[in-house]
């Protein structure tokens, strides 16, 4: 994983070609993940996946909170239930109700 603040993104490569990447809006302590984006010819392999969750533990390192926008970004989010504690208190409910559908409400 690479940190590429000059395009505010966080970047997978493999075998030393950019093979996915997500895209970031930091504000303060909020961490906006916009748009995920797989490069043709590596789709399929879980780059996309790998960058998320790169960005999520980037988050993590510095205390922030993750505002997920991108569809991808979200669904990851809830089908991994221990990044959940990065949302807001709001989206975490939503989120851990979309995770676990035997919980009320979901």
């Amino acid at each position: 994983m690479i940190d590429n603040p000059g395009e505010s993104r966080c970047e997978v490569h493999a075998d030393g070609e950019l093979a996915a990447f997500v895209v970031c809006r930091i504000n303060g302590g909020l961490t906006e993940l916009v748009h995920t984006e797989t490069v043709a010819g590596f789709e399929g392999r879980g780059f996309a996946s790998r960058a998320v969750a790169a960005a999520l533990d980037e988050v993590r390192q510095r205390g922030g909170q993750v505002l997920p926008t991108c569809p991808f970004v979200w669904s990851y989010m809830t089908r991994h239930p221990d990044q959940l504690d990065l949302l807001p208190a709001d989206l975490r409910k939503r989120a851990e109700r979309q995770a676990d559908p035997s919980v009320e409400g979901g």
